[in-house]
């Protein structure tokens, strides 16, 4: 299995608002491309041992324009609700059984150039 921040990625690109390399990357957001999501792998939950199931988590980061509080967290909100409960499916040869927003779009402030950010964390199960 590979890196899940690089299948949901793909699974956001997969709709029509998201472009790899243009408003959507996986580990970095670009400080000259605004608004844009960043796809980060973060720790997830261990491996129950008795099965193939694996338990990764991503973080969605969200970075908007300067002074779109509204615009970047309808963005945020957006996202949510694309990834929110998706499942059963193959996803670049893995086996998706579910996605699950841990919260709703968290406001993390403004950057230094007064662009609002906001994230996301999803938990995963999985299995090749």
């Amino acid at each position: 299995m590979g890196s899940p921040a690089v299948d949901i990625k793909d699974l956001l690109v997969a709709d029509s608002s998201f472009t790899f390399a243009e408003n959507t990357f996986v580990g970095i957001i670009p400080e000259e491309t605004v608004p844009s999501i960043g796809v980060l792998d973060s720790p997830g939950q261990p491996p129950e041992g008795i099965s193939d199931i694996d338990y990764p988590s991503v973080q969605i980061t969200i970075l908007g324009e300067p002074f779109k509080y509204t615009e970047t967290y309808a963005l945020a909100d957006t996202v949510k609700n694309l990834l929110h409960q998706q499942g059963g499916q193959t996803i670049n040869g893995t086996w998706y059984l579910g996605i699950w927003a841990d919260n709703d779009p968290i406001f993390l402030g403004l950057d230094e150039k007064n662009r609002p950010e906001f994230s996301i964390n999803f938990r995963i199960q999985r299995s090749p």
